[in-house]
């Protein structure tokens, strides 16, 4: 179980300060420095995530801009972790339409089988003919 890290300072800038910063930097192009002196952040700082912004805006996902450092424990992104649990679920179904066992109800009920796209019925037919031959022509009944 991972510790709960308590910040012992105030120091240091909210997205919405470095944010409002950056709009003002890219939007109205003002120099780095006289921005960053006016909302009192770090010109390194400022035009680091000034350069993310730029990039983000580009590829067109701003969304998933962070700002300041990682928890001490967190090995993904929020963004990381949604596609992660994303990925498990389709794949806790999947795996449970191929074996025909029932879909647990904790996963039923935050997705629903008919939005998974199921393997195709030659595939799930070599599936079972693997597991007939493994256990023998008498546990295939047709």
């Amino acid at each position: 179980m991972p510790r709960h890290y308590i910040r012992k300072t105030n120091r240091g800038f909210t997205a919405e300060l470095i944010k409002a910063a950056a709009d003002e930097v890219i939007n109205e192009n003002k120099s780095v420095r006289s921005t960053a002196k006016k909302y009192d952040l770090c010109h390194v700082s400022l035009s680091q995530y000034v350069a993310k912004f730029k990039t983000s805006i580009n590829n067109g996902d701003v969304s998933t801009l962070n700002v300041g450092y990682k928890g001490p424990k967190q090995v993904f992104s929020v963004h990381q972790e949604q596609i992660l649990s994303q990925y498990i679920k389709n794949s806790t179904i999947l795996n449970q339409i191929m074996t025909d066992n029932p879909i647990p109800s904790t996963i039923s009920n935050v997705i629903s089988p008919e939005s998974i796209r199921p393997y195709p019925k030659a595939v799930r037919e070599q599936k079972l003919n693997k597991k007939c031959r493994q256990k023998g022509k008498s546990a295939c009944v047709d």
